[in-house]
């Protein structure tokens, strides 16, 4: 009977995340017993799967294997056409784009009302282009071919992002037939 107070006792201090490394070893060698009184039986297939995930040791050769088999399917993929995506992969990353899309307007337009001086809002003509004299023309055409190449370049890199995200999920597939095989 003082076993099983003991045991209540660990077992509490257990579901409270207490029990020192010894003491939860004492619990998994006492639910090892075939003599389990009805009170506990529930948590004795609870702390064998601990016990055996605990002792559980991977082979040898399963790195090895592993790898080999991951580069095998690699160069299978490649070959394949790796562009196909699933309709869930390709919301997503159409969800993704509009959101970066947004980002970099906004971050665009804090850019130039950081860069620009107050002063030049003020004393500039935006409705009427006719009363810009030659050098501010050409300064608002430069300005305009920058921010279009910036736009450009900001707009290549995140589909150069993208298409990177999509070989990464494609390839998810293909790493859990890998994993299951090898199991």
């Amino acid at each position: 009977m003082n076993q099983l107070i003991h045991i209540q006792k660990l077992l509490d201090k257990y579901w409270d995340a207490e029990t020192s490394l010894a003491e939860e070893k004492e619990l998994q060698q006492y639910f090892q017993a075939d003599n389990i009184p009805a009170e506990f039986s529930a948590y004795k297939s609870l702390f064998i799967a601990k016990s055996t995930v605990l002792n559980a040791t991977i082979s040898e050769g399963f790195e090895a294997n592993f790898l080999a088999q991951l580069e095998t399917k690699e160069k299978i993929s490649s070959i394949q056409n790796t562009n196909v995506t699933t309709q869930s992969q390709s919301a997503e990353i159409k969800k993704l784009r509009w959101i970066a899309g947004i980002a970099a307007s906004i971050a665009l337009i804090l850019a130039v009302y950081i860069v620009m001086p107050q002063d030049s809002f003020n004393g500039f003509a935006f409705n009427n282009a006719s009363e810009l004299t030659g050098s501010e023309h050409k300064q608002a055409l430069e300005a305009y071919q920058q921010t279009k190449s910036a736009l450009f370049y900001v707009s290549e890199k995140m589909n150069e992002g993208a298409m990177k995200a999509a070989e990464g999920l494609n390839k998810i597939p293909d790493l859990n037939k890998t994993i299951e095989e090898i199991e």
